[in-house]
């Protein structure tokens, strides 16, 4: 469907009307970096997790054995009680 020059002229002004309502100070941003540091900080016991069964994995491929712990308990090896 083609537009005519004034359906297209009209959508230019109200572009330009919307957009003009938009800007730093239109919009209050919340502060989030402790909630990212939470997510980040959580993370890290599954990433190790992930890093330990791998390594665990090229352990025994290479014909080396190694009592995989559990899940509780490597996250205990790797995040002792302070």
């Amino acid at each position: 469907m083609m537009h005519t020059e004034v359906e297209i002229e009209r959508a230019i002004q109200r572009f330009e009307r919307l957009a003009g309502d938009l800007g730093p100070g239109a919009v209050e941003v919340e502060q989030t970096v402790d909630l990212q540091r939470v997510a980040a900080v959580s993370e890290a016991p599954r990433a190790m997790e992930a890093q330990l069964l791998e390594s665990v994995k090229i352990a025994r491929a290479h014909g080396r054995s190694w009592n995989l712990p559990t899940r509780a308990a490597a996250v205990v090896v790797l995040f002792p009680a302070r």
